[in-house]
């Protein structure tokens, strides 16, 4: 091949594979953009603004603020600085200009942004207005003029409070594998194990189960409420200056409760819960009497918790209303629910009583066939048999009850149990009913040991005699009936 023609082969595979880099990194190239950094190659942030410097350093995965303040950067608002640099791509741009002109400000920048990468370090200066939404701006090592849009200048312009993290704990529902509180005296875990497969990016309903300091189902609405609530942590006011008792004065040192969620990918982040405190009070807000002379009602205190993530330095301040929801006890915690069916799923029934009137059941399609202790059989109406299906699946633990003695709970001989069978086949769900105490009964489900208590009265309305099963019989009311015996009426 001549040279000419190697020459030119070589430019162009140069180019391609310049394009190529681009598009892998998944920065195609903005109209007029002059500077092509990778964003994930910076390591330091300089923002000057006057006298003020905010300084930011990549530590790991996060961006940290190491001046004025400390703490972990708001990572959208850094990704927005360093797309500025990275990327610059100015709306105009003029040669054979004196940058240090005065209508200009460049000299005296409102705002200097330098930024590093690898070795290389960027400087972007902001001067004056140039015409409205635009400003004036100089890269260092380059002497051309140009404008950037009024949205760059906001960017480089935020204050240090406006560029820290606010998110204490984010984290996507989808990713989340388990969930453990710790308190000085007990740790519960829960663990996330759905029996569907998440449909794009819907998380799959969930299955939460306790596995410390028992074996027992949880409450899936109650456990992912708890889980939200950690996600949505924000930050009411950063803590800069401990107060004189430092941690045990901010009860961190040893927390009322830690939080932990683990995600799918081994992730797991940490959140400590101190003391309380009441919010101080702002007198620049505080509303005036009216002029009328009827004073204004005094407002509810606001109460804040002291928090503090794991692997990191800075200590919060929170709305202490979180803890209503994060705060929960084993009880808490448990899915009272003793039989979770779907009605329409339920085959066949079972209610046998020590002492009283039996029942079984069995659907052929949507028809339900109802016998007494097995002699009479009937045609059950199927909302009334469908009834007896929802009050059990309404049966839920009033609490939980541990060390019960048998004999005491009467468990052991039942004065009730019931079954139900599901389509699939299977283990029959069942649930036991013991002896009475006071306005509950003891109950248990399965081979379950914990034992709980019931409401009686959801116990003492399961039917009763077979003629709760036969359909009501209604006499069609006729004009006499409407108007009833005692209505007179008139004669011509």
């Amino acid at each position: 091949m001549k040279p000419k023609y190697t020459l030119i082969a070589a430019a162009v595979l140069v180019g391609l594979a310049a394009y190529t880099f681009m598009f892998e990194r998944g920065e195609k190239p903005k109209e007029g953009q002059l500077l092509r950094y990778g964003v994930e190659d910076a390591t330091h942030i300089e923002l000057t603004r006057g006298e003020e410097t905010i300084v930011m350093d990549k530590q790991g995965d996060d961006w940290v603020l190491t001046q004025p303040a400390t703490g972990v950067a708001a990572a959208d608002a850094v990704k927005r600085i360093l797309e500025n640099v990275a990327r610059f791509a100015p709306k105009a741009t003029r040669s054979g200009e004196d940058l240090a002109a005065e209508a200009y400000g460049l000299e005296k920048p409102v705002v200097v942004a330098k930024v590093t990468f690898g070795s290389t370090t960027v400087e972007l200066s902001i001067g004056a207005e140039a015409v409205s939404g635009e400003f004036y701006a100089k890269l260092s090592d380059d002497s051309r003029l140009f404008t950037v849009p009024a949205s760059v200048k906001s960017d480089f312009e935020k204050k240090a409070d406006d560029l820290r993290e606010r998110d204490v704990a984010k984290f996507d529902m989808k990713d989340i594998s388990e969930v453990s509180l710790v308190r000085a005296d007990q740790t519960i875990r829960l663990v996330n194990k759905p029996e569907k497969p998440a449909e794009g990016n819907t998380p799959p309903p969930s299955n939460w189960r306790i596995v410390e300091p028992v074996e027992a189902k949880a409450d899936n609405s109650l456990v992912d409420t708890l889980a939200r609530t950690i996600s949505n942590l924000r930050v009411d006011q950063f803590v800069d200056d401990a107060p004189p008792g430092g941690d045990e004065e901010m009860g961190l040192s040893a927390p009322r409760l830690t939080a932990a969620v683990k995600l799918k990918n081994g992730k797991e982040i940490s959140v400590a819960f101190g003391a309380e405190i009441e919010k101080p009070k702002d007198d620049t807000t505080t509303p005036k009497p009216p002029e009328t002379g009827t004073s204004t009602p005094p407002t509810t205190p606001e109460k804040q918790l002291y928090v503090r993530r794991a692997g990191r330095a800075e200590t919060y301040l929170v709305k202490a209303t979180v803890l209503k929801d994060v705060d929960k006890a084993l009880s808490d915690l448990r899915n009272k629910q003793l039989v979770d069916v779907t009605v329409s799923d339920v085959t066949s029934f079972s209610l046998q009583r020590r002492e009283g009137a039996s029942f079984t059941g069995s659907k052929t399609g949507d028809k339900w066939q109802v016998s007494a202790g097995g002699a009479e059989t009937i045609e059950a109406d199927t909302m009334n048999a469908e009834n007896l299906l929802y009050d059990v699946k309404d049966l839920r633990a009033a609490s939980f009850v541990d060390d019960v003695d048998p004999a005491e709970s009467g468990l052991d001989a039942p004065a009730i149990t019931i079954e139900l069978k599901v389509k699939g086949g299977g283990q029959p769900v069942r649930v036991l009913v013991g002896n009475k105490k006071g306005s509950q009964y003891y109950a248990r489900v399965g081979d379950d040991p914990q034992v709980m208590l019931v409401d009686a009265t959801k116990i003492d309305g399961l039917h009763d005699a077979l003629d709760d099963f036969k359909k009501s019989e209604t006499k069609p009311a006729g004009d006499e009936g409407m108007l009833g015996d005692d209505v007179p009426t008139t004669s011509e």
